[in-house]
């Protein structure tokens, strides 16, 4: 049976230095130009990834990702390379115009989903590139799960979780509260409220907490907080606020939480198998993989400043940032590395 997996996250940014040799991306390389479309299963995203920035997606065709956008590296905008590297087209123009990038890209049913922060609301345009729409919710972090786009308004004072139809219709509101993270599964929505609440006063306490779908059945599950939660089948995976941001696991319904790596983590994503995640500075830093036990931890390569971490078609893509004396960011690039962690190398386009 297909799992299901739903990663959502707003964090702080990870500032690191690093040095690499830089290779030509070759997204074809390891990739199978048979895979199954309906790897994407009840979510929009790949396996694993995380809606806080969502630049890879993948159908099992095409890789569709953002060149990302500042005033160092790339254009905002979107395009798409066929895994068998014999094409590479820019899908959507102009999203980078006036400084923003389209993110939390979503496959679904024939439609690229993505977050357009120019013109500040969700877009929508077929896999080709044809037919863009623009549609009438001012979301961020979103996620489409079971034919439904779950995300954050930004018209609102606080981060509120709203849902709506596809076609940006019946916006509906699911959690009135300032949320940090979320997931939804199997009916019901995990969350974590926001660390700073002391800051909007709204009578409640922190921790994670479940919903059903329509906002009732409101259950606390730890005191606990996250700004990364992932939940898989009847696990929630988080990296703990309360634990210097230390990787564990709680059932969903409150029992069994485990720490699962005793040290902390800068980003991570679930696969059926696998947890892949990144230690950022130290002589830990790089990108490892567990099993969803915490057995069987290995490093896969060691790098500094790895963050961000996304899956596409059995590639994992991250960003790694450099910062100068001042602390000014002026690096901010995409990598990958194979799930083995082999084929490591910087995309360039």
């Amino acid at each position: 049976m297909q799992k299901k997996i739903i990663i959502i996250l707003t964090g702080a940014a990870i500032l690191a230095a690093a040095a690499f040799t830089v290779f030509a991306w070759k997204p074809w390389e390891g990739l199978s130009s048979n895979s199954d479309p309906g790897t994407l299963g009840a979510n929009g995203s790949n396996r694993g990834n995380h809606p806080r920035n969502d630049l890879v997606v993948a159908d099992g065709e095409w890789i569709y990702y953002v060149n990302k956008g500042n005033d160092k590296i790339g254009d905002g905008n979107i395009y798409r390379i066929h895994i068998d590297g014999t094409q590479n087209e820019l899908i959507v123009d102009g999203v980078g115009d006036a400084g923003g990038i389209g993110r939390y890209l979503n496959i679904w049913n024939g439609w690229l989903y993505y977050r357009d922060f120019d013109n500040r609301c969700i877009s929508r345009v077929r896999l080709d590139g044809t037919k863009s729409e623009n549609l009438p919710a001012n979301y961020s972090s979103i996620s489409i799960v079971d034919g439904y786009i779950y995300g954050f308004s930004l018209d609102d004072s606080i981060f509120s979780l709203y849902s709506m139809n596809l076609d940006g219709s019946n916006s509906q509101l699911v959690i009135d509260e300032d949320v940090d993270a979320y997931g939804v599964s199997n009916g019901w929505v995990y969350y974590s409220n926001f660390r700073g609440s002391e800051l909007v006063p709204r009578g409640y306490e922190n921790g994670i907490y479940r919903v059903r779908n329509d906002g009732s059945g409101k259950e606390k599950l730890t005191d606990d907080h996250t700004m990364i939660m992932m939940v898989v089948e009847d696990w929630i995976y988080y990296l703990s606020e309360l634990d210097d941001s230390k990787l564990y696991r709680i059932k969903t319904d409150g029992s069994e939480r485990t720490k699962l790596f005793d040290e902390n983590t800068s980003s991570t994503i679930v696969t059926e198998e696998w947890i892949y995640y990144t230690v950022m500075r130290g002589e830990s830093s790089g990108i490892y993989k567990m099993r969803l036990d915490g057995s069987e931890q290995t490093k896969l390569i060691e790098v500094t400043g790895a963050n961000q971490i996304d899956y596409a078609d059995g590639w994992l893509f991250f960003l790694i940032r450099e910062e100068g004396d001042d602390n000014t960011v002026f690096d901010d690039e995409l990598y990958r590395v194979r799930i083995d962690g082999t084929g490591y190398e910087k995309m360039t386009f």
